[in-house]
């Protein structure tokens, strides 16, 4: 399992936020990933910003859990601060089929005149989900191709 993060970058704005997630992170069906990101309040912000919510989505077998962000990460950001912490969890299910799944975090916030607005200050990282075979999946086909190889030789 391997997670690749592709970072978008919101439209300029007077106050914003950068949201950065490390990447890649190995795993297997059944396994739980652990994100981690940074999320930056450039210094040239005019004002605090407040972390008022968050959204996450991944399609596919996965559970999705948000609360190292909600019970974690600061309720304001001043200019220049940075903020470096796992942000969420990804548990893979264990029927989950080989292919990409993509993935998106976004921290919504809000200037520090309103600190319940949730616009314009917000940003998104958009994430990849890999999903390979366990590596003892494969041995085991490997091993059941042999014996198959095997049996067919004996029959000659």
């Amino acid at each position: 399992m391997v997670v690749a993060c592709l970072i978008l970058h919101s439209a300029a704005r007077a106050d914003n936020l950068t949201v950065t997630l490390f990447s890649p992170v190995v795993g297997a069906p059944g396994s739980t990933l652990s994100i981690v990101g940074t999320i930056v309040a450039p210094s040239t912000n005019s004002g605090s910003v407040y972390l008022n919510s968050d959204a996450l989505s991944l399609a596919g077998p996965f559970t999705l859990n948000d609360d190292p962000f909600i019970l974690n990460a600061p309720t304001s950001m001043a200019p220049g601060a940075t903020y470096t912490a796992v942000l969420f969890t990804v548990t893979i299910s264990p029927q989950a089929s080989e292919g990409i799944y993509t993935g998106f975090f976004t921290i919504l916030g809000g200037e520090s005149g309103d600190p319940l607005a949730l616009d314009p200050i917000s940003n998104t990282a958009s994430f990849e989900v890999h999903v390979v075979p366990e590596p003892t999946a494969m041995l085991l086909i490997g091993t059941g191709l042999i014996g198959i190889m095997l049996r067919v030789r004996r029959r000659r």
